[in-house]
């Protein structure tokens, strides 16, 4: 991960970047907030040779300061399926757009949705 400081309304605001950042990613194209977690959609991210199977990173908050906890991906990746193209929350939960899946049908699109275990640290997973 990529930490730096830029100047935000006047306060110091931490610079999330992917570790394993690749062109066309498209990391911080969703992004959503709770709990001091933040999810952080890259639906360009290739999945091994899958392209632009998406992606979603966790992040938490300590104070200021924001580390990754994990990165998600598909366990059925396919391509241009685009997760983590739109994220939302609301408490533990969190939930990630892949409008381009093709199952059931081409296109289609699917949902998954992130959770966190007891630790809220570790145990995250995810589910379609």
């Amino acid at each position: 991960m990529s930490s730096g400081e830029t100047e935000a309304r006047g306060e110091k605001a931490d610079e999330l970047a992917a570790s394993d950042a690749a062109s066309d990613d498209g990391f911080g194209s969703a992004v959503s907030l709770s709990e001091g977690f933040a999810a952080i959609g890259a639906p360009g991210d290739d999945e091994g040779e899958t392209t632009n199977a998406g992606s979603i990173y966790i992040y938490s908050a300590n104070g200021p300061n924001w580390s990754l906890l994990t990165k998600m991906t598909a366990s059925d990746p396919a391509k241009d399926m685009g997760l983590g193209f739109a994220v939302a929350a609301d408490g533990p939960f969190f939930v990630a757009g892949a409008p381009s899946t093709p199952f059931p049908a081409q296109n289609s699109g699917a949902a998954y949705v992130l959770s966190y275990g007891p630790s809220r640290a570790t145990g995250w997973a995810l589910y379609r």
